[in-house]
Parts: C-alpha cells; structure tokens; sequence
C-alpha cells in the first residue's frame, strides 16, 4: 500500500503556456528547461525533468507535490 511521505505546495510562474519542474543543479541536465520544449504537449517528461503546459499563457500555478 502506498503511503504519503510528504506534501508541498508550490507556486510556479508559467510563461508563454510553459513552466518545468527540473533537478536544482541544472548543470547537470543533459537539456535543461526550454530545451526541446514541445508546445500543446500537456506533459512531457527528460532526465531530471518534467515540462508542463498550460492553458493560460501567463500566471501563477499552485501546484500540490507528493512524495
């Protein structure tokens, strides 16, 4: 059975229908964020990176995320 180890709410800033979720050390990214960005894909996932699309073209996101 799953369990909920721990919860965070983010906000993130979305830009031109966009935002990611990636590694803190980008650095280290084989492609960091926008890179090979695919506009109207509503998820779509790199190593140490998750892109989002939204469709507003600019505001705050309120994301949930659980470990």
């Amino acid at each position: 059975m799953a369990r909920l180890v721990r919860q965070q709410r983010l906000n993130a800033d979305v830009g031109y229908h966009s935002f990611a979720l990636q590694e803190s050390d980008d650095g280290e990214l084989p492609m960091p964020f926008p890179d090979d960005y695919e506009s109207g894909v509503f998820l779509n996932g790199f190593p140490g990176r998750l892109d989002f699309y939204s469709g507003g073209h600019t505001h705050t996101a309120t994301l949930i995320v659980e470990v």
